[in-house]
């Protein structure tokens, strides 16, 4: 009779060599846990993204990336109140008892970038909050993007556009080779490094209306083509404007 009663009692023990995984595993759940009650917030620099934060608790709000807040405004003056530590917020509804009300405040972290918050007190404890910067563009992106602005500003200064550079430009009034329906000259061309923009007047000089694609005025090296009008009647001019590349002997 007393041996089935011992192994009742051993198997009801935890073997010696089990406490390590078992102690393991409970660190690993309560780490779980814990991340589970980061909320993390995406795209609010883009639009309005709702936080849920304790109405009677400190609230903590922080930047992922190594980013620091620099600023906060609440759309409600004293709608909040914070403390700055460091590069996090420590943030207060002014009011504990408007649950569910929500405070708009727009905070902004040292590059520069604003984002848009919608919190929504609660009985709840201390938030902590995790914003999300935009994902930093690459080198090649960046590169066509100042390429891109480079082309547009060219354009514009040929137009005459507001805010756009003033450039220099030499007076050409060149006969360009196109179509026997049409006359292109070369009016003026302008120096911007190695792009070279020009200013041509296109003649309809045929009977007929004419109806004009920027694809048939493209060439090897032209970069960017616009056209004042894009459809002639008889007898009408248009300005077409086109950025290119600088030839090697330019």
């Amino acid at each position: 009779m007393k041996l089935p009663f011992e192994r009742r009692r051993s198997a009801g023990r935890v073997p010696r060599s089990l406490i390590p995984r078992l102690a393991a595993g409970a660190a690993l759940l309560w780490l779980a846990g814990s991340a589970q009650a980061i909320q993390v917030v995406k795209g609010a620099d883009r639009q309005p993204q709702q936080v849920s934060i304790s109405a009677a608790e400190y609230n903590l709000l922080s930047m992922s990336g190594g980013r620091k807040f620099s600023q906060i405004v609440p759309a409600v003056p004293g709608s909040v109140s914070w403390t700055k530590d460091g590069g996090k917020l420590w943030l207060l509804p002014a009011n504990p008892t408007a649950l569910n009300e929500s405070i708009t405040v727009f905070v902004t972290d040292d590059a520069g970038t604003t984002y848009r918050l919608t919190l929504v007190p609660g009985p709840r404890p201390a938030e902590d909050v995790r914003i999300e910067p935009p994902a930093a563009q690459g080198t090649q992106t960046l590169r066509a993007s100042a390429f891109q602005r480079r082309v547009k500003l060219l354009m514009l200064a040929m137009a005459g556009g507001q805010g756009a550079p003033q450039l220099s430009y030499t007076s050409v009034d060149t006969v360009v080779p196109l179509w026997k329906e049409a006359v292109l000259t070369l009016v003026r061309q302008y120096s911007d490094g190695d792009f070279v923009g020009e200013t041509y007047t296109l003649s309809n000089t045929s009977h007929a209306d004419m109806a004009i694609d920027e694809r048939e005025l493209y060439a090897p090296g032209v970069l960017a083509i616009a056209l004042e009008n894009a459809n002639l009647p008889a007898g009408a001019s248009t300005i077409v404007y086109v950025v290119r590349e600088r030839g090697d002997h330019e």
